[in-house]
């Protein structure tokens, strides 16, 4: 958690630099230049929609999961392409990875990863799409829905509870 907080308190800085280049050198920009074919005012208006989306969930009370249970999720399956998060948070280390029909780099292909909390209604429908054609992927998810809401969201339909913990 406070790495995450450090790294936005970087990108926030950086933003607020934005009339030069010197936001442009971090190593999120450099992996988001890569993997679009944007301009470089095109990129930073995207990197800086990013940001204020992120403040939005932090807001409601989304928290990125670490890169470390990242990776765990990932070894599951040998998955290669990730689902959900932010362009900004997404962690390089996949091959492939947007939100939704937003993509931030790579092709979408092979075993997925899906954070639930931070894909938008379009997104959720394609994950639920996906769970009904494929078993190479995994949903990420908080144990319980919001409070006093008890219907069962679709990816609990079909898929298998693999671990469940209390309270994140």
């Amino acid at each position: 958690m406070w790495t995450l907080r450090r790294r936005w308190a970087k990108i926030s800085s950086l933003m607020r630099r934005s009339r030069g280049m010197n936001w442009a050198k971090g190593s999120i920009y450099s992996h988001l230049r890569q993997g679009r074919n944007k301009s470089t005012s095109e990129l930073k208006m995207f990197i800086r929609a990013e940001v204020e989306l992120q403040e939005r969930l932090e807001t409601m009370g989304y928290r990125s999961p670490t890169w470390r249970l990242l990776r765990a999720l990932q070894s599951l399956l040998s998955a290669a392409h990730l689902q959900g998060e932010l362009a900004v948070t997404a962690p390089p280390f996949f091959p492939s990875a947007g939100r939704g029909t937003t993509k931030f780099w790579g092709k979408k292909q092979g075993p997925t990863v899906f954070l639930w909390e931070s894909l938008d209604e379009g997104g959720r429908e394609e994950c639920e799409k996906a769970i009904c054609t494929h078993k190479d992927l995994v949903v990420w998810s908080r144990a319980r829905p919001a409070k006093g809401d008890c219907k069962l969201r679709g990816f609990e339909q079909e898929g298998k509870a693999v671990f469940q913990g209390d309270g994140i």
